[in-house]
Parts: structure tokens; C-alpha cells; sequence
């Protein structure tokens, strides 16, 4: 009987330690996705950009409702375009409302992409990521960028 009782608990210590370990691993979730925020020296995939097209692809996450400063925008659109630097829209949601605001404050990009935020190493929107040729990440930009961001992100998009 106490050999049965030893038995029992020591599995449902195994069951729990799993448990722990299941809750608290930061492996890939669902569809192989690891959800760690993109770190410099990473590779950034995207179906649907082909970073070998250019020197460096600027990647702008964004959502309905989440883009607070068109003026930046507006600024970083108007610069003349430079083969070296592709602008690509990343939507992140399914609402044609942030592809409308981007049409109505004149931002034209190379290409607007939708890939679900789930689908992404995200965590908020705005988001830019300045990937080079390989598509490794050279620099990234959380949320709305400040002053000082905006100039690095402005210098980089009329960079040759």
C-alpha cells in the first residue's frame, strides 16, 4: 500500500512539475510562431517581401486606430523615393480603415502586405523594422517613434 501511495505521488509531482515548466516555457506557440520580440541579427521573414530587391526594406506595422502621428508619416512618404530603400506597409489587422487613412493622408509605400499580428513577433503597434537585403534585422522602432527616432528613421529613408 505504501509503496502505491509513494507511486501516486510521486506522479503527480512529475504532472505538476510539467505543468510549471508547460506555463512558463517560452518556446514557439501555435503554428510554429516564436513570439519573442525581433532582436538585431534576427531574420525577418514576410511572405509577400522580397528583401533581396533592394539594400534595405523599411517594414511599418500597423493597425486601425493605432497611428497617432500622420505628420511623421507624411514626412517619411515625402521623401523621394530611393531604389536602395523599399516602404512597405505591414497591416495587422483586416480592417480596410488603416489602408483608407493611408490613402487619405497621400502615403503611397512599394507595397501594403496583411499578415496577422498572431502571426508575427509584434507585441504593439506602430512598429518599424529596417531589414537589409538578407532580411536581417538592422534596426527596430516600437511604438510611435519620438523626435530623435524620427530623425534616425528619416536619415535612413533618403540614405543611397
Amino acid at each position: 500500500m505504501l509503496y502505491v501511495k509513494t507511486l501516486l505521488n510521486t506522479l503527480f509531482l512529475g504532472a505538476c512539475a510539467a505543468l510549471i515548466w508547460l506555463g512558463y516555457h517560452d518556446g514557439p506557440k501555435s503554428g510554429g510562431v516564436s513570439h519573442a520580440p525581433y532582436r538585431i541579427g534576427d531574420a525577418v521573414r514576410i511572405s509577400g517581401v522580397d528583401p533581396s530587391r533592394s539594400a534595405r526594406t523599411l517594414l511599418i506595422y500597423v493597425a486601425a486606430g493605432r497611428t497617432a502621428r500622420w505628420e511623421f508619416y507624411q514626412t517619411l512618404f515625402a521623401v523621394p523615393r530611393r531604389p536602395a530603400v523599399l516602404r512597405v506597409i505591414v497591416l495587422t489587422d483586416d480592417s480596410s480603415t488603416t489602408t483608407k487613412q493611408f490613402i487619405d493622408h497621400g502615403l503611397r509605400a512599394d507595397a501594403i502586405i496583411r499578415v496577422p499580428i498572431a502571426q508575427t513577433k509584434i507585441r504593439e503597434v506602430p512598429t518599424l523594422l529596417l531589414i537589409d537585403s538578407a532580411g536581417i534585422l538592422q534596426a527596430v522602432w516600437r511604438g510611435s517613434p519620438d523626435v530623435p527616432s524620427q530623425r534616425q528613421i528619416l536619415a535612413l529613408a533618403a540614405s543611397q
